[in-house]
């Protein structure tokens, strides 16, 4: 917790740093600039407290009980199908048919297994990251239009949003190029 606090702090000081080697070189420039408006917003929780989040819930909780219910169901055939194979001589055609059934069966169920293992936190990820960038594209309308400058994100500190205005990337690679 201590890391992460510091970790908050020094990028804080880092971004004041920069606005204020922004706002010197506009002042030697002769701009008249405003003071950088800053704001937060904690995005997890947006995330988590959200209407969307918690319709999200809803379909993800249908489609694990869909594919448990799918799972469960080709166990229960295979478990008939072993149940049928007791009662078949174990030389005949029928018996090799329902052998080989049951291998089919339990090979689709290691498969369909696997893929939900996989495909299932992918489908989180990528609704988080769709959320994320939704998000995103709310915070920059609010930030322009309350009049921010800069948004970061309380939890990570990272920028959620920031104005052109306060861009000094060409200033510093002028400044770069020219050796100062």
């Amino acid at each position: 917790m201590k890391s992460r606090n510091f970790i908050i702090v020094i990028i804080l000081s880092v971004l004041v740093s920069v606005c204020l080697l922004y706002e010197r070189s506009i002042a030697r420039s002769g701009k008249v600039i405003a003071p950088t408006k800053v704001a937060v917003v904690n995005m997890q929780k947006v995330i988590v407290e959200s209407k969307k989040k918690k319709d999200y819930d809803v379909k993800y909780k249908a489609y694990t009980d869909t594919a448990n219910k799918e799972l469960k169901d080709i166990k229960a055939e295979i478990d008939a199908s072993r149940e049928a194979l007791k009662l078949l001589k174990p030389i005949s055609d029928e018996y090799a048919k329902v052998g080989n059934s049951i291998l089919e069966k339990e090979t689709l169920l290691e498969v369909k297994s696997k893929y939900y293992q996989k495909a299932i936190p992918i489908q989180q990820q990528r609704w988080i990251d769709i959320a994320y960038l939704s998000m995103a594209k709310e915070v920059q309308k609010i930030a322009e239009a309350e009049g921010y400058d800069l948004v970061l994100d309380q939890e990570s500190a990272r920028v959620v949003y920031y104005s052109t205005e306060i861009d000094i990337t060409d200033i510093v690679l002028k400044a770069w190029d020219d050796g100062k």
